[in-house]
């Protein structure tokens, strides 16, 4: 079973609102270089809503780009997973992930199964 972990919903509900706020400015003001940003801050706040940014499942962990690809893929089989400090580290190499823009409970639930070997 794949589990995921999202990005936290209040940094994407932000994004959306600016970027409507953009695009109601632009259809007030006229068609300008704030259209396109507006129109990219509105998609790109979509994916960060939609997407997740890791999935796990018993065999591997997968890091994704918030476009939904997978950036990076480590195998419970092939490599040393293991949580220390309350980091994850792949063969002795800390796994870069920024905390602070991650859901809480489903990080916590990535870190328990990593320590663990269970998903719960």
């Amino acid at each position: 079973m794949i589990k995921k972990v999202h990005y936290k919903k209040g940094m994407g509900i932000f994004m959306l609102t600016c970027s409507i706020f953009v695009l109601a400015t632009t259809a007030i003001i006229g068609v300008s270089v704030n259209t396109i940003t507006g129109v990219m801050l509105f998609i790109i706040s979509l994916l960060y809503l939609s997407n997740s940014a890791i999935d796990y499942s018993e065999d591997e962990i997968k890091m994704k780009g918030i476009v939904g690809n997978t950036v990076k893929s480590y195998s419970f089989k092939d490599d040393n997973i293991e949580l220390k400090d309350g980091n994850i580290y792949v063969n002795d190499n800390k796994v870069r992930m920024a905390k602070y823009m991650l859901n809480a409970h489903e990080l916590q639930a990535l870190m328990d199964f990593v320590s663990t070997g269970e998903i719960v």
